[in-house]
């Protein structure tokens, strides 16, 4: 048996499932967009292998593009052609997705460090094909620096970026088929500026790393979302500092949390990087999810020294992969294999707002003694949490 599903992506103006824009198809699946595409329980915990045959009109979608491996394709009759793609990775359906247009294509390799070639591909207009030397230099340098720094070798034959003026999102690191906004994948000396350059190769990077932190091991629940986005962006910062200053980059990313991160803390819309509810999840991609979330995580790297945290890195790749965990098991993984105890760390989970910290220095004689204290200013969260828990006593 199977379901057969007819939708008009031309009216659809959500631009979330598939749609169509400027003559291209294009899919957005995250968070819930695949539902509207098939029926589907899109849920991030359902693991699924995709095999996907896509056929149209060769002059109107010469390329065709899809997860995983290009396993045929061929020409039909009246003008028409098909591909049949096969990603053999369970993956949850927010990361399908598939691409129809007329298009052309920067080609390039790159070899494994166990010697495997894979293709790499990044798809854009006629006219943008000159702009995108620095975004392939920035993937090759992301695959080989995720070999050296977390072990992580790329698993397909082929990975193909799609970069469209159109695209509603950022980017997307749908499984070997990277879907991106041309700001970040296209550059040149005539236009680009250095913030400009700086941000197609973090981006390109943060996509990419996704393979693994996202993809190969991804969300049990949206709850668990900074699992991927917070762990993700430390590894794109670093990343970053490894090719370029790690000083000057620390200054951007801080200046980004005093800037934004901050005020979302502080303000009305304060909430943990590990939400216990939500209305709809859309609203919960915020800077305290992905950079908090990167925030947290840097301290349990500091707190371990970068080699042990590799190692807790390496026993969370191993024991979760393909499978959809959680914020819990990432923290249980960093204490296994380093040692240490991050019970009263895992608070940074669950509470909303930004700790106020008062330090007093303390001199007697050659001795100089420093006090902290800190305290957490009461949000609207830790408010809503409170009310909660007293309704529930009065309810008992």
């Amino acid at each position: 048996m199977g379901v057969v599903t007819e939708i008009d992506p031309a009216a659809n103006s959500q631009l979330m499932g598939l749609y169509a824009s400027n003559g291209m198809l294009c899919t957005q699946c995250e968070a819930e967009g695949f539902r509207r595409i098939t029926f589907f329980p899109d849920r991030p915990d359902v693991l699924s292998t995709y095999r996907v045959r896509m056929s149209g009109p060769k002059a109107q979608f010469p390329v065709l593009l899809s997860n995983g491996n290009c396993v045929a394709s061929g020409d039909g009759e009246a003008g028409e052609h098909w591909a049949e793609w096969h990603d053999p990775w369970p993956k949850p359906s927010y990361l399908f997705a598939a691409v129809a247009g007329d298009l052309v294509a920067n080609r390039d390799s790159f070899t494994t460090m166990s010697g495997r070639e894979v293709a790499l591909n990044i798809y854009v207009r006629d006219g943008d094909l000159e702009r995108t030397g620095h975004a392939m230099l920035a993937l090759k340098n992301s695959m080989k620096w995720d070999e050296e720094v977390f072990g992580r070798e790329y698993d397909l034959d082929l990975f193909n970026i799609v970069a469209v003026s159109d695209f509603n999102m950022g980017a997307m690191e749908n499984k070997g088929l990277n879907v991106f906004n041309t700001r970040y994948v296209l550059a040149d000396p005539e236009t680009a500026t250095d913030a400009d350059y700086d941000g197609v190769e973090g981006v390109i990077a943060h996509e990419y790393f996704h393979n693994w932190s996202g993809n190969r091991v991804t969300c049990r629940d949206w709850f668990q979302l900074s699992l991927k986005e917070g762990f993700t962006v430390l590894r794109d910062q670093l990343f970053s500092q490894d090719m370029g200053s790690e000083a000057v980059k620390r200054i951007e990313d801080v200046r980004v949390l005093r800037s934004v991160q901050f005020p979302e803390d502080s303000g009305p819309l304060a909430h943990p990087i590990r939400p216990d509810s939500y209305r709809e999840i859309s609203n919960f991609y915020t800077s305290t999810v992905y950079n908090k979330g990167a925030e947290v995580i840097r301290m349990m790297r500091t707190m371990a020294g970068p080699d042990a945290f590799r190692k807790g890195c390496d026993l969370y790749f191993e024991r979760h992969d393909g499978e959809a965990a959680t914020c819990e098991d990432f923290v249980k993984a960093i204490e296994d294999r380093t040692g240490m105890d991050l019970a009263q760390f895992r608070l940074w989970y669950s509470q909303a707002g930004a700790p106020k910290v008062e330090a007093s220095l303390e001199h007697s004689g050659s001795t100089a003694t420093l006090k902290l204290r800190q305290h957490v200013p009461p949000t609207l969260a830790s408010h809503q949490a409170a009310n909660a828990d007293s309704a529930a006593d009065r309810a008992v």
